[in-house]
């Protein structure tokens, strides 16, 4: 899955880099009802497309069974393969050569000196991160998130998952998988941002937004909060009753209404 340059370096997007969201919000004031019109469809489109790639970013992390040997299976994983002490500072004793390719280090490193991996965790996380690992290990494994620094110096976001190996009664070794999932958090990123832009111009129109099914009986398949106070009716009930809109429309104009409806929507699909 690809992704614009600027996502792939997350400093690239440190907050403060684009221009204030009050500030952008604040020029809807000036904006004609057919540009906020156009920007609600065009955000709609934007978060589909955001759920869609988050959903694929997400599976591409998950590990895939394949009759692969070990060193094959090594070498073919997106994610780096490792084994470290259970307790303590966590310390590396084995991690796989695509280390290198994710992290900008090599095995080596990783394995001798044993604060590499606490001292690499993002300040913001190291504790969070360290205070977790303890529920997780007592449980027989799990996950964690976190940012991790680059040799280059930014940071990356990694998918922790591993299992405990106990061989005397106690835990005595971790082995998992480090998944940088980088991509997939800028995506939920922005599809928050994105929600949240949609929602307040939701909020802030004067006219009910909606989306219907193109042809048939054109039920409703979204409709906005403010259809309360325009028409008195519940969004529930406009989505839910297929036949809500048309058994609405006034005897006189019915009609008119549907065969206009269906002329233009003929136009546009030949345009």
């Amino acid at each position: 899955m690809s992704v614009s340059a600027d996502w792939t370096r997350p400093e690239k997007r440190d907050a403060g880099d684009g221009p204030d969201a009050s500030s952008v919000w604040a020029d809807d004031r000036t904006k004609s009802k057919k540009q906020l019109l156009q920007e609600l469809v065009e955000l709609r489109q934007r978060v589909h497309a955001l759920e869609t790639a988050d959903h694929q970013a997400a599976v591409e992390v998950e590990p895939k069974r394949t009759g692969l040997g070990l060193r094959e299976l090594l070498a073919a994983s997106p994610a780096i393969i490792y084994t470290t002490q259970a307790s303590g500072d966590y310390r590396c004793t084995f991690v796989s050569e695509n280390l290198r390719a994710i992290m900008g280090y090599s095995p080596e490193e990783m394995t001798t000196d044993p604060k590499t991996w606490a001292d690499h965790l993002h300040p913001e996380d190291a504790p969070r991160v360290l205070k977790e690992m303890g529920p997780l290990i007592e449980r027989g494994g799990g996950t964690v998130e976190y940012r991790f620094r680059h040799r280059d110096g930014h940071y990356i976001w990694i998918q922790d998952t591993f299992r405990v190996t106990d061989q005397t009664g106690h835990a005595s070794e971790l082995v998992g998988a480090w998944a940088d999932i980088t991509e997939r958090k800028f995506i939920e990123t922005e599809l928050i941002e994105t929600r949240q832009r949609l929602q307040y111009l939701l909020s802030v129109s004067p006219a009910i937004i909606y989306t219907t099914k193109a042809s048939g009986d054109y039920a409703c398949t979204f409709v906005s909060e403010n259809l309360r106070d325009i028409m008195g009716y519940s969004p529930i009930e406009m989505i839910t009753d297929p036949k809500c809109w048309p058994d609405h429309l006034h005897p006189d104009d019915a009609a008119r209404v549907i065969e206009n409806g269906s002329a233009h929507r003929e136009r546009r699909r030949d345009a």
